[in-house]
């Protein structure tokens, strides 16, 4: 998988249309490139009122 980001990364270098891998490899658009893993924004739950009175 890393490779063929090298190789993706190298055609667009060719065809200068990116210069830093690191961007390209961020960048929103290449995400099928699935190299850099994004983790999702975590749900707020609200916590459980175990009391024996909840109000």
């Amino acid at each position: 998988m890393l490779f063929g980001s090298f190789y993706d990364f190298n055609h667009a270098y060719a065809q200068e249309l990116s210069d830093d891998l690191i961007a390209y490899l961020t960048y929103p658009k290449n995400r099928d490139l699935g190299v850099v893993k994004y983790q999702p924004k975590s749900r707020h739950r609200d916590t459980l009122d175990l009391s024996p009175h909840p109000t």
